[in-house]
């Protein structure tokens, strides 16, 4: 791999929203002080308790993955919303006694993983972001073109288009 193809994986940038469940200003200035995503605090951009497809409808909008403690892709409404605005939903796995600074260790293990998501899949897609920093796609959301093959299919979940597209 050249220098510069390396370089470039380096230094990619994302946006994330912290949902109001999980946004705090001290979870935000402990994540900003890690290079490599900008975060942004519910607060600052909804009113409290704005609906679930509200805050997905904000990601899409603004290109955003959302950090949230919710499982969203259930309701009709938020899945519609998620589809619509092409939003990579990160939901962080943990218990209800979890300390936020171990919520803050497990994103910036995760940041990485959660970057490179954000850049290799255009698709919509809920990943499960666990306590040791993994993540994992749960749900990916596409109209699969008609007549590819099942290599074609799993391609096309994956990255949100074939090579060469």
């Amino acid at each position: 791999m050249s220098a510069k193809r390396l370089s470039s994986r380096r230094n990619r940038q994302a946006g994330f929203l912290l949902d109001e469940n999980i946004s705090s200003e001290i979870l935000a200035i402990r994540l900003r002080e890690i290079p490599g995503w900008t975060i942004e605090l519910h607060a600052d951009h909804l009113p409290p308790a704005a609906t679930d497809d509200a805050v997905v409808s904000l990601c899409g909008e603004r290109g955003w993955g959302l950090i949230t403690f919710d499982e969203m892709r259930y309701t009709p409404e938020t899945r519609r919303a998620i589809v619509r605005g092409n939003v990579r939903v990160f939901k962080v796995i943990t218990h209800e006694e979890t300390h936020y600074m171990h919520i803050v260790s497990v994103l910036v293990i995760a940041q990485r993983s959660m970057v490179e998501m954000m850049h290799k899949n255009r698709l919509a897609c809920c990943a499960h972001v666990y306590t040791n920093g993994t993540v994992s796609i749960t749900s990916r959301f596409a109209d699969i073109p008609p007549d590819l093959t099942p290599s074609q299919q799993r391609t096309y979940l994956r990255y949100g288009k074939l090579p060469g597209q």
